[in-house]
């Protein structure tokens, strides 16, 4: 009996220790509602056109976003040239008509706001000829999101390998040289554009916008794991990034265009505090790394969920040749 109840103690040992692992190695739950892909975006917002400062958006109804903090006034920040701003198009403009509407286009997106601020300063075939200043744009990013470019997915976004080499591609084809288009952060990305560094600069940021370049932040979206493990990634998102704030003592701030819906419905500024993170895991399974060094960004960024935890897995800097 004793050798029996001692075999059977031991198979209901054996399968607890069996369902923890199955349980860690599951996907966390999230809350009600879809789990986004790279770049996925709720929301509703239309956009109009305003001479020099991208298109804007007329009154439309939306739902309900979560502000991690009140952004403030837009100031100049260093790094950034303010003699004219990049655009701030909605990744869901009804004129886009993207798959899904535009959900998982925040890539493209993103990347068509510098570009299009770069054909006013002497390189005009980073945007295709399509009329009306907002057609050019609206053309870009459609042209940016096909599978010649970066191949976005409607469904998962763009990752940094699509974005890097679209991105390559389409410079190359409008008939201009890079400088400099690099990669700093932990998710793939190709080595052609590798920098080696894992942990994106603020320094290396700023370096290119005072350089006349173009930056864009791939930010993770991340919740605690319930075993308190780490923070599990569920879904990324793409930034542009228009200036960086480093003062002595302070804590970082940062300014984006966020192509989100959810972000607004005119032509804004946000303004983010960043935080370095100095403990902690950032799991995107099989991944696992410390995540000491990356920064959360902890204020005056939309989230699409309450307990998203936006952190900036990695960032791509462009510098361009002088136009010939």
């Amino acid at each position: 009996m004793r050798v029996a109840a001692v075999v059977q103690g031991s198979l209901v040992l054996a399968a607890l220790v069996v369902t923890a692992w199955a349980a860690l190695r599951a996907p966390a739950p999230t809350p009600s509602g879809p789990v986004a892909p790279e770049g996925a975006a709720l929301g509703a917002r239309r956009q109009t056109v305003v001479p020099r400062r991208g298109p804007e958006s007329d009154p439309a109804v939306r739902p309900a976003s979560t502000l991690s903090g009140q952004p403030s006034e837009p100031l100049a920040p260093v790094g950034s040239r303010f003699d004219a701003l990049p655009p701030d198009l909605s990744q869901n403009d009804p004129e886009l008509a993207l798959p899904g509407g535009g959900a998982a286009y925040c890539g493209p997106v993103s990347v068509s706001n510098w570009l299009t601020w770069l054909s006013s300063q002497g390189y005009e075939r980073l945007v295709p000829e399509a009329g009306t200043p907002k057609r050019r744009q609206v053309a870009l990013v459609r042209t940016l999101a096909t599978l010649k470019y970066m191949g976005t997915s409607p469904f998962g976004g763009t990752g940094p390998v699509g974005l890097l080499r679209g991105l390559s591609r389409w410079i190359a084809h409008a008939g201009y040289r890079v400088a400099r288009l690099e990669y700093q952060g932990w998710r793939q990305h190709p080595r052609k554009f590798a920098t080696g560094v894992s942990h994106p600069k603020l320094s290396w940021l700023t370096d290119a916008l005072e350089a006349g370049g173009a930056a864009w932040l791939h930010v993770g979206w991340y919740h605690k794991s319930r075993y308190q493990l780490g923070f599990r990634r569920r879904g990324g998102h793409w930034l542009t990034l228009v200036g960086v704030e480093q003062h002595s003592g302070e804590a970082p701030v940062i300014t984006v265009r966020d192509p989100a819906p959810y972000a607004g419905e005119a032509p804004t500024l946000e303004r983010v505090t960043l935080r370095e993170l100095d403990k902690g895991t950032l799991v995107d399974v099989p991944a696992a790394l410390p995540a000491k060094g990356y920064y959360q960004l902890v204020s005056g960024i939309h989230l699409k969920r309450p307990d998203d935890i936006p952190v900036i897995d990695g960032a791509v800097i462009l510098v361009l040749e002088p136009a010939p």
